[in-house]
């Protein structure tokens, strides 16, 4: 089944499933691109701990690391066993001993490097952003920032989907250009300036260029295909809760969204 919108679907980012969908949606721009990629480049996955830092309501700094429990057992019995027949088998009794477990693991994001052959030089750094990294003052943002100036400084091109309502956008030294989802597209030999893609609830996803080295042009990242295939193949119609508008959509759009949803049901 295809969602009910004509680009990307709100309901995703207000049931709470980015994570889920965030690493659908890396691996299939990652099989897309290496179907387009020329044949001297590859795309691959790559991954990083994510750090929980300040909440949105200004809460104290979280880190979440994988939490570890020490079980603590009684003694093992010291009540002598009752006597077996001579003809049973002799069974051992277990002294039980605290463990360590991990109960969870740290959370990761999933990113795309795409490479060029022979010697796997790192072309270009394609990024989706999450909502851990567009969270004011968190640790998380503080260190993806600090990663796309590195990235920039060390001759990387660098590709950023933001296909998130809420947060923090990616800070420009101008104004960002009217929309509700942005892509931005960074060339390593114009750092300073950054091509700013827009567009509305309303509209259809875009194609997004990925440029590669000097002389080899650019490929064209399709997000509307990527999308649509992962929403069908990850069954998302099940996974989200189509009930009231998110508040995340703004006023202008919420009948629209309503009116979408009232559609789709027929």
């Amino acid at each position: 089944m295809l969602s009910p919108f004509p680009g990307m679907d709100p309901y995703v980012e207000s049931t709470g499933i980015c994570s889920n969908l965030h690493h659908a949606l890396i691996t299939a721009c990652h099989d897309l691109l290496n179907e387009r990629l020329p044949a001297n480049y590859v795309a691959a996955i790559e991954e990083r701990v994510l750090m929980i830092g300040n909440t949105e309501d200004g809460g104290p700094a979280r880190l979440v690391e994988p939490d570890v429990a020490v079980l603590h057992a009684s003694p093992a019995q010291s009540t002598p066993p009752e006597p077996r027949a001579a003809q049973s088998i002799s069974t051992l009794e277990p002294r039980t001993l605290p463990q360590e477990i991990e109960l969870l693991d740290a959370p990761k994001q999933l990113y795309i490097q795409v490479l060029h052959l022979p010697e796997r030089a790192l072309v270009t750094d394609i990024e989706l952003l999450s909502p851990a990294n567009k969270r004011r003052g968190s640790d998380d943002r503080a260190a993806y920032l600090s990663r796309r100036r590195d990235l920039i400084l060390h001759q990387v091109n660098l590709v950023e989907l933001d296909l998130l309502l809420k947060g923090e956008r990616l800070p420009m030294l101008a104004a960002l250009p009217a929309g509700d989802y942005f892509a931005f597209v960074t060339r390593w030999q114009t750092g300073r300036q950054c091509d700013v893609y827009s567009w509305s609830l309303r509209q259809a996803l875009p194609t997004i260029p990925v440029p590669l080295r000097e002389g080899d042009g650019e490929v064209g990242l399709d997000v509307a295909i990527v999308f649509s295939q992962t929403y069908a193949r990850g069954r998302y119609d099940r996974l989200l809760h189509y009930d009231r508008v998110p508040e995340s959509v703004g006023e202008p759009d919420r009948a629209w969204v309503a009116q979408r949803l009232a559609e789709a049901a027929r």
